[in-house]
């Protein structure tokens, strides 16, 4: 997995939002992407390809949270949403912790599914449906489809 947010890009970001004051400042940067296709009628249909990226900042003050969203992971967009967040406050300024990044043990996975192309993918779709069809004349419709979704976060907090 690629590192979405660098700790150093981070800590600047968080850092930041405090710059007016603040007792708490949180980073959520997020990248999703995705993949889905039906077949209906033995007809591959559908198919639909996706995937975004983005950021939120958080401020808490005397328990009201100021939000600020940016589209984009750039650094430019993470600090303008860092300043939009501090914006609303116009204490002193609030040091953070020093960021430490947390281990995480990921789930091995055999096979990628981004690895694996469209074509066989809709592939197995049209086996799905030659087989439920091929079940008997009962089945007068076979519906079938395919969806995956990969999603990336990453949080840093003061």
């Amino acid at each position: 997995m690629s590192e979405l947010v660098s700790q150093q890009l981070a800590s600047s970001v968080v850092a930041r939002a405090l710059a007016h004051g603040g007792e708490f400042a949180e980073l959520y940067a997020e990248r999703r992407g995705g993949l889905a296709m039906s077949i209906d009628e033995s007809r591959i249909e559908g198919v639909q390809r996706g995937g975004e990226e983005g950021a939120g900042v958080r401020v808490i003050e005397d328990g009201t949270s100021y939000f600020a969203h940016v589209d984009g992971l750039a650094q430019s967009d993470l600090e303008r949403a860092a300043d939009a967040a501090a914006a609303a406050l116009r204490g002193g300024r609030a040091e953070p912790a020093p960021l430490r990044a947390a281990v995480v043990a990921p789930q091995p996975i055999e096979t990628r599914p981004e690895q694996v192309p469209a074509e066989r993918k809709a592939e197995l779709l049209r086996e799905l449906d030659e087989r439920g069809r091929s079940a008997g004349a009962e089945i007068a419709q076979l519906v079938a489809a395919y969806a995956v979704a990969r999603r990336e976060a990453a949080v840093a907090s003061s």
